[in-house]
């Protein structure tokens, strides 16, 4: 029976240990560098989405020339 107390014990004390005790201190994001990086995520995804839609536009013109032939 002590057995199985000392490794419930261990183990709570290993998952109390585990939380670090609350400690919070992290650094701050710079908001400068996260605009920028956000920008520019959305200028890819801007223009990924405008290639998509000039070939979509493309394939679909030479299928209705090919039909027309």
């Amino acid at each position: 029976m002590k057995k199985v107390f000392l490794v419930l014990f261990a183990s709570a004390a290993l998952s109390f240990a585990g939380c670090e005790s609350g400690n919070t201190n992290t650094p701050a994001a710079d908001s400068t560098a996260t605009q920028s990086m956000v920008q520019e995520a959305m200028d890819s995804v801007a223009d990924m989405a405008k290639e998509s839609i000039d070939s979509t536009a493309d394939a679909a013109t030479e299928q209705i020339d090919s039909l027309k032939k």
